[in-house]
């Protein structure tokens, strides 16, 4: 693609125009996609990339860290959490957004993409919960379901 660019660039007129929109597309599409680069696919693939693919090409575990800010945003306690990924949730999560409060009587799940969209593939594990609408969606690679 680069090289066409550059290619069409050079030729002048149209193909300039066309050149420099393309650039313009590819440019903008990098900052929108901040911060969440490791599971940003391109515009082509929409809001839902996980529809196209949801193995580690769009979940490594980076949004783990959002999920810790999100939950202390909005004071959530007893959250499940299924991710995929090497960090250690006790070490980035603190237990009191993942044990129950004596006042709560809601439950949470975040759950990692991947997890969501191939388990559910290979067993139908997760099929009431791909009926439901998630309370959020965190980064690019886990969603927050009320379950209880």
């Amino acid at each position: 693609l680069a090289y066409a660019l550059v290619e069409w660039w050079d030729l002048g007129g149209w193909r300039q125009w066309v050149a420099k929109g393309l650039l313009l597309i590819i440019l903008s599409e990098s900052c929108l996609a901040h911060p969440f680069y490791v599971g940003h696919f391109n515009l082509l693939a929409g809001k839902n990339p996980e529809r196209i693919l949801a193995d580690s090409d769009l979940d490594w575990g980076q949004d783990l860290i959002h999920l810790r800010r999100y939950l202390e945003e909005h004071d959530l306690s007893n959250v499940e959490i299924v991710y995929f990924g090497a960090g250690a949730i006790e070490e980035i999560i603190p237990e009191r957004h993942r044990r129950p409060m004596p006042h709560s009587k809601e439950k949470y799940l975040a759950i990692s993409l991947r997890y969501l969209y191939l388990e559910n593939a290979r067993q139908g594990l997760f099929q009431d919960l791909m009926r439901q609408t998630p309370i959020a969606r965190i980064g690019s690679s886990i969603v927050l379901y009320r379950v209880s």
